[in-house]
């Protein structure tokens, strides 16, 4: 019996073993997986921590790769044509004006700067990947609200949001409105409170002169301009090596950790910022508190009863004793510090050492009119709103607030403003009517001898003069005038399209080596209503009324044909000689008035054939203009056809119908007896074709 209980205790030793080695390993393996999971993540967590911090040294920079922006835009272009490829600067729809919303300006600092910023997306995005090294990360990028070259969104995801592996890098910035309103402006983007929604939501209205531009809410990364907080938050689903949703058959689990990293920096000043955070008190009258306080610190503690008085008495000298002059600004510490011809621009860059900021009050506008009728269209601060518009054809062009030339903005101050403390801005003229490249043209900064700038504070004012020195007296070789003879071939005139508001659009098109004038033109056009009659004609690259356009001919010619030249014949209304230049196309559009409506031409009757004989003249010799067009006069004759209306009136006829009901057999020939009638409709058709609405039925 003794050995039968040693060899059931042998038996159940055995068997222990088992189940206590069942039930603890896979306590040991969750263990074991555990902390090599954990650190795990704890690596991934940290590796991700760095990347986005790799993301934001590189974004406040202000640089960008062009290997970065040729991976993510599919192209294989050099480095100096990678940015025109990725964003083109003209005018119209195109990738700028889907992104920003306005036309871009090939000679404006600031639209230079926007175009670097989205390419800096693909480069900060590159960036935080490199950070990330070590990482199982999925391939492609989705950066939210970028196009590439061909309008495609840039979006190489090949997983999604649930998948692990997945990252991405959101990217939002505290930028302001583009279009500048107010002096202390909204800021453009609104981050979402939750950043793993990966929402930086756009808040700038599409503007109602353009018309383009991404609609209000749209998700549209951004990395921001100089001086703005840029925040970059990257998303990662590290993946798990332990199969915990397979192996235990759970849902609601995922074979991920979800976890971000979030940094935020200033940018730095890559380039000269805009002043437009300023706030308000910035303005000059906000100086003469500095100065004032000694006296008004002196009343109060002698008498009790007089600081009612005394308050008065001071808060009312200090207002009205407006000493913006008197805290004058030292002219010596204001410098030109550059002098710069780009495109159609002249550019000052002026240094203000004053701790204060100073504002522009006017200036004197020299220039040489190789060109004739170039002219000064605009001045303004790069990044703001013009505060002087005209059309100054004879220089110089003395603009202020007291002067007659052009229209000195009634703005605010700040769009004249330039900063203090050693602050550089630049301000700039543009002119229109001329070259679009003036130094290919042949001008330099010197044929713009005699330019000055004056600044408020003091009795005259700081003038500065622009330091250049007296041009020769010769003209470049291509100056339209200079050119003896033209190759005519060279130009040409075609009809392009009907608008609404009674618009008819020709294409101008200069294929010569030269600039060329437009010295003559004559429109062959037709009344449709009584009070119609031909407004205007404009010319320029954009949509009719734009502010650069030049209006050539402005009168109200009621009669047609309507014809006009520089020299002053035919019509009286003329008012600018255009310039079109060198392999340039302009648009020219000839506005009719007083038509009833806001309609097409083609609603009340136009056709092409209608501007038959329309031309314009290029240097006086060269004359263009488009096709002529077969007139529609048969397709118009059917109109009368349908007259034939009035033979309804034998569908009386058909009340005989009755009588072959009664009668079948006998009455069947007898509708053949009665459309022997038909042949009176037929007369009257040829005689209505002659009433055709080619002009108007009133007399006019």
């Amino acid at each position: 019996m003794m050995k039968e209980e040693k060899r059931t205790q042998r038996k159940g030793r055995r068997g222990q073993t088992m189940v206590e080695f069942a039930l603890t390993l896979p306590i040991v393996l969750l263990l074991t997986f555990g902390v090599v999971e954990f650190a795990r993540l704890f690596q991934a967590w940290v590796t991700l921590q760095n990347s986005a911090r790799q993301a934001v040294r590189y974004g406040v920079t202000g640089a960008w790769d062009p290997e970065s922006v040729r991976k993510h835009n599919d192209s294989t272009a050099p480095d100096d044509e990678v940015l025109e490829e990725l964003v083109a600067c003209g005018s119209g729809a195109d990738r700028f004006v889907d992104h920003w919303g306005v036309n871009c300006d090939a000679g404006s600092d600031e639209h230079e700067g926007l175009r670097i910023d989205m390419a800096r997306l693909p480069s900060i995005v590159d960036r935080a990947r490199t950070g990330a090294a070590g990482l199982t990360l999925n391939e492609g990028d989705n950066i939210v609200g970028m196009l590439k070259g061909d309008g495609s969104p840039m979006n190489s995801e090949t997983t999604g949001p649930s998948d692990p592996g997945w990252f991405h890098v959101w990217i939002c910035s505290s930028r302001p409105y583009i279009h500048v309103t107010t002096a202390s402006p909204q800021s453009r983007y609104a981050a979402d409170p939750d950043r793993s929604n990966r929402m930086c939501e756009l808040k700038e209205p599409v503007r109602a002169d353009t018309g383009f531009g991404p609609a209000t809410g749209t998700n549209q990364y951004d990395a921001g301009g100089p001086g703005d907080i840029i925040e970059v938050v990257v998303h990662y689903n590290a993946p798990l090596i332990t199969p915990v949703r397979s192996l235990l058959n759970w849902t609601g689990v995922d074979d991920y950790v979800y976890m971000q990293a979030r940094r935020v920096g200033v940018n730095e000043s890559f380039r000269s910022t805009r002043a437009v955070n300023l706030p308000p008190q910035l303005d000059l009258p906000t100086w003469t508190p500095s100065i004032t306080p000694t006296p008004s610190n002196t009343p109060l503690p002698t008498e009790t009863p007089v600081p009612t008085d005394t308050a008065t008495t001071t808060a009312t000298t200090t207002p009205t004793g407006t000493s913006t002059p008197t805290a004058t600004p030292a002219c010596g510490l204001l410098n030109i510090e550059n002098v710069n011809l780009t495109s159609t621009f002249l550019q000052v860059q002026v240094r203000n050492n004053n701790e204060a900021p100073v504002y522009i009050d006017g200036a004197t506008i020299q220039w040489r009119q190789w060109i004739s009728q170039m002219y000064a269209a605009s001045t303004a601060i790069v990044g703001r709103d013009p505060h002087w518009t005209g059309n100054d054809f004879t220089p110089p062009a003395v603009i202020g607030p007291s002067e007659a030339n052009g229209f000195w903005e009634d703005n605010p101050p700040w769009l004249r403003e330039f900063q203090g403390g050693g602050a550089v801005t630049t301000w700039q003229v543009k002119f229109q009517n001329g070259p679009q490249d003036l130094p290919a043209a042949g001008y330099s900064i010197h044929d713009f001898y005699g330019t000055t700038l004056t600044f408020s504070g003091g009795d005259p004012g700081c003038v500065l003069t622009l330091p250049l020195d007296e041009p020769t007296p010769t003209d470049p070789a291509d100056e339209p005038t200079d050119t003896p003879t033209p190759d005519c071939s060279d130009f040409s005139m075609e009809f392009e399209r009907f608008e609404t508001a009674g618009v008819v659009v020709f294409r101008l098109r200069n294929e010569g080596p030269a600039a060329a004038r437009i010295t003559a033109f004559e429109v062959v056009w037709q009344k449709y209503t009584a009070s119609m009659y031909m407004d205007q004609i404009e010319l320029g690259l954009f949509s009719y009324g734009h502010p650069n356009n030049v209006i050539m001919w402005q009168g109200n010619d009621t009669n047609p044909n309507t014809s006009a030249n520089s020299a002053g014949g035919g019509d009286s209304s003329w008012i600018v000689t255009p310039v079109i230049d060198a392999n340039q196309t302009l648009f020219m559009f000839v506005d009719f008035d007083a038509l009833g409506g806001i309609g097409k031409l083609t609603d009340y009757g136009a056709h092409l054939s209608h501007f038959n004989g329309t031309y314009v003249t290029f240097d006086d010799n060269c004359y263009g203009g488009p096709a002529d067009v077969p007139t529609p006069g048969p397709t118009a004759t059917p109109r009368p056809t349908n007259t034939p209306r009035p033979t309804r009136t034998p569908t009386n006829t058909y009340t005989p119908g009755p009588t072959p009901t009664n009668t079948p057999i006998r009455d069947t020939p007898t509708p053949t007896n009665t459309p022997r009638n038909t042949p009176t409709p037929t007369v009257t058709p040829t005689n209505t074709p002659f009433v055709l609405p080619t002009t108007c039925s009133d007399g006019c």
